[in-house]
Formats: structure tokens, sequence, C-alpha cells
């Protein structure tokens, strides 16, 4: 039952949330099973709502800029 449980966002998703990619895609994705497993989320909106609260936590992942700066 559980096996087929999973999380409907995938890195690509995470990226173009304006997350820069790395290994902090593993944890967020883990923990968007973790809270599917336990009945937190049950959409994929759902789990992109889950996300923007997760970056907005104190300590937890940057966002990546959305314009580059140019130098000066």
């Amino acid at each position: 039952k559980f096996r087929d449980i999973k999380s409907e966002l995938k890195g690509r998703d995470l990226q173009v949330l304006g997350i820069e990619p790395g290994p902090v895609y593993r944890q967020i994705l883990d923990e968007l099973l973790d809270a599917r497993l336990n009945g937190k989320v049950h959409s994929r909106q759902d789990e992109i709502d889950y996300v923007l609260r997760y970056l907005s936590a104190p300590g937890r992942v940057r966002r990546a800029p959305s314009m580059k700066r140019t130098g000066g």
C-alpha cells in the first residue's frame, strides 16, 4: 500500500519554485513524502504550499535570486 505513495513534485518543480539545485532537494522531497504518508498533503497544490511554507521557516533553504545581478 505505502509503496505506491510518492510525492508529485520532482526536482524540476523545486527548481521552478526558485530553489537552487543541490542536496537540499533530497531533504525537501523526503519531507514531502513524509507529509504525504502522514496525511498532511493530498494533492500537488498541497505539496507546493508545503514547500513554500518550508522555505519561509527560519533557517531553511534560500531561494535562488530571481534576477541576475549585474556587476558595478
